[in-house]
């Protein structure tokens, strides 16, 4: 049965949720959506894994904020780390996908005992070129008269879904006009085994094949699959491959 909470962060109350038993297993969430992206896969997970997702400040259901930290990914890391302690958890197996595989990148460098196993899944890399950072800014601002991705963004994180996607807008075109790290730290520092998952064809991260080739070798014990199928993002586009693929990385 999924019970659901609300615990402290920065002076915010974040949501989170947990099912099934065994093992911790942590789901990270991308940029502009909430842990509901998720509902399908608890169910899944939760029956080899305690699961755990949880809405980053500023989304879903938990508290809103002004503004978004300009090292966004780092202050979501560092409230995982925070929900994983005030669970007593000391060893995580997480899977991040789009901005949650940033996430699990900052957790993993951040805390590297903590977290044992991590999937990033269909991330830019490290760093957000301009060119990068304007095309997905643009293809929001047209999806936000699209009637399918209104109701996407609506289902998500409520009725003030377009001011969330313009909070992420703002943060993502700071970030790269500063060229600030997406992970902050040395990845050098990751201990856990590292699987990183994407789509050749994702539409929203250009060049994904060059980017992940290009950031695999910066990430120890980690491993490359890219697959001609799926859009973005790989784990929620192509459920019935990542899923096999994900419980044989994590040992089942």
């Amino acid at each position: 049965m999924k019970k659901e909470s609300y615990f402290n962060f920065d002076s915010k109350d974040v949501y989170f949720s947990e099912q099934g038993t065994g093992d911790a297993l942590m789901l990270l969430h991308g940029n502009t959506v909430s842990s509901k992206l998720f509902d399908k896969d608890l169910d899944f997970f939760s029956n080899y894994f305690r699961v755990i997702a949880f809405d980053y400040p500023g989304h879903g259901k938990s508290d809103r904020v002004d503004k978004f930290d300009e090292n966004f990914w780092h202050y979501n890391a560092l409230c995982a780390i925070e929900l994983a302690d005030m669970m007593g958890i000391d060893s995580l197996k997480v899977i991040g996908t789009s901005g949650g595989a940033l996430v699990g990148l900052n957790m993993a460098v951040q805390k590297p005992e903590l977290v044992s196993k991590l999937i990033a899944d269909s991330f830019f890399g490290i760093q957000l070129s301009t060119d990068d950072a304007e095309y997905i800014v643009k293809g929001r601002h047209k999806g936000k008269s699209n009637y399918l991705m209104q109701r996407y963004w609506l289902n998500q994180s409520g009725e003030d879904w377009e001011s969330i996607v313009d909070l992420d807008n703002e943060m993502l075109l700071n970030l790269a006009q500063k060229q600030i790290n997406a992970v902050r730290g040395n990845l050098s520092k990751i201990t856990a085994d590292v699987l990183i998952t994407a789509s050749r064809k994702d539409k929203i991260v250009l060049n994904m094949e060059q980017k992940m080739i290009a950031i695999a070798p910066t990430i120890p014990n980690s491993k490359l699959m890219l697959f001609d199928q799926g859009k973005h993002t790989f784990m929620i586009t192509m459920r019935e491959k990542f899923r096999p693929l994900a419980l044989d990385f994590f040992g089942y």
